[in-house]
């Protein structure tokens, strides 16, 4: 899961939150939150048992999580990560590499019009007299 972006990326894109979550492990990155076993260790028995879950909110329960996490920001007790910088080459295209690291040939396309041999239709009319 990503972390960093978790409200943008999981919560308002699925409608999702997690509860149950414990109160003795931060709720981030678990390798930044903790380094103790016997919380990791509770944490994966509350997910087991049914304790920890995935929860759907309605609209209104988000709209409501989004008021509350506004102010949580303006008031400092949360930091909001900056945006992703976009790449410098964004919306331009780019060399496809091939399985050995070589540059793919671009795909050449056939005419859409259709040119039909004189011998071969002479030929078709020909059998069809017969």
């Amino acid at each position: 899961m990503e972390w960093k972006y978790y409200w943008r990326n999981v919560v308002q894109r699925y409608k999702v939150v997690i509860e149950g979550w414990p109160g003795n492990v931060p709720f981030r990155n678990l390798s930044d939150a903790t380094s103790s076993l016997p919380d990791l260790e509770g944490l994966l028995q509350r997910w087991r048992n049914g304790k920890a879950y995935w929860k759907a909110i309605t609209d209104r329960e988000l709209r409501d999580l989004d008021v509350d996490r506004e102010a949580q920001i303006e008031n400092g007790d949360l930091n909001v990560p900056p945006p992703r910088w976009r790449r410098s080459d964004a919306g331009k295209k780019r060399q496809q590499k091939g399985t050995d690291n070589s540059e793919v040939p671009k795909k050449r396309r056939k005419s859409k019009k259709t040119v039909v041999d004189s011998e071969a239709e002479s030929s078709d009319n020909e059998d069809d007299e017969e």
